[in-house]
């Protein structure tokens, strides 16, 4: 497991059907599922490098590092009508026993030639409040999934990606999740106000604030 610096929270914006699975599960994707048709791309055939596949095939979560971007509320909360859940970093990469994660690094270098200069250590999740800990150094190859062009930069985003490939041909998988995990439900502008009362009635019982 190797984690880049985690901020206080990370944000999902959400459409606002998807409250039925919050604090549940949360879903894992691959990235040919993604808006960014060049997601983890890579140097010219390098696909024939080991484990190039098996990357490819990693299930991987997205999140944002701000809940205050207009875009993302349009285009990720159904046009400010959804709602952006707060989760605690450390809680969430215990339950879903994440591998790497780490915030994106934007680049408009030609497939990455930079990858290496864009990237410092990573550090193991127990020595998170070590100041004196070594940084260790990502896999070369996974650095490609925390790469996107400077045209994505307004997302902010942080992202968690499962270790294990998916063998399965799979595009997503739901992974379960303690609900201390969720910390704050943000409602987006345009969220109707039945919308919003039942979400509060269901997470009533809990420590979750609301906003």
């Amino acid at each position: 497991m190797y984690f880049g610096p985690l901020p206080t929270f990370i944000y999902k914006y959400q459409e606002p059907h998807l409250y039925e699975y919050l604090g549940g599960s949360i879903r894992f994707s691959i990235g040919e599922t993604f808006n960014d048709i060049y997601d983890g791309e890579i140097y010219p055939g390098a696909e024939s490098v080991e484990g190039i596949q098996d990357l490819k095939r990693q299930f991987i979560y997205c999140t944002s590092k701000s809940c205050h971007n207009n875009v993302m509320w349009g285009n990720y909360a159904e046009n400010h009508k959804g709602f952006c859940i707060a989760y605690n970093p450390r809680s969430l990469l215990i339950d879903t026993n994440t591998s790497w994660a780490d915030s994106i690094k934007y680049t408009d270098s030609p497939l990455g030639d930079d990858i290496d200069s864009l990237y410092g250590g990573m550090i193991l999740p127990q020595d998170i409040d070590n100041p004196k800990c070594n940084p260790i150094t990502l896999p070369h190859m996974v650095k490609y999934q925390f790469r996107k062009e400077k045209s994505w930069q307004y997302e902010e985003e942080f992202r968690l990606v499962l270790g294990d490939p998916n063998h399965e041909d799979r595009k997503f998988l739901d992974v379960p999740i303690n609900i201390n995990s969720v910390e704050k439900i943000i409602f987006g502008f345009r969220a109707e106000r039945e919308f919003i009362e039942n979400v509060m009635r269901q997470f009533a019982n809990t420590n979750i604030l609301f906003f």
